[in-house]
């Protein structure tokens, strides 16, 4: 007994159609013209992978980033990341109205 696939509602029942890929043997003919115009687009792609070459890397970030000592604590308003870490300003977060 084969099995029976679940219902969708919305979706058209079709038959279950084989999915094996089609054999090398199998020919396709086109017209000349539609031929010229897929060789002008393979080529026409094979110019921009060639033209944009590899992709520029970024400069790595930690070269960029602050040293914790270079930084006064006592005027930070809001984190800052640096080489070795976050510093936070020491009463960031706290509500003003909070009991102490």
């Amino acid at each position: 007994m084969a099995q029976q696939q679940p219902q969708i509602p919305g979706e058209s029942q079709t038959p279950d159609v084989d999915q094996s890929p089609q054999s090398l043997d199998d020919k396709i003919t086109v017209s000349a013209s539609v031929l010229a115009d897929l060789q002008a687009q393979i080529a026409r792609l094979s110019q921009q992978v060639q033209t944009a070459g590899k992709p520029q890397r970024k400069p790595n970030d930690e070269n960029m980033l602050p040293n914790a000592g270079d930084i006064d604590v006592s005027t930070l308003k809001s984190p800052v990341l640096t080489k070795t870490g976050w510093l936070v300003p020491e009463k960031y977060g706290s509500h003003p109205n909070a009991l102490k």
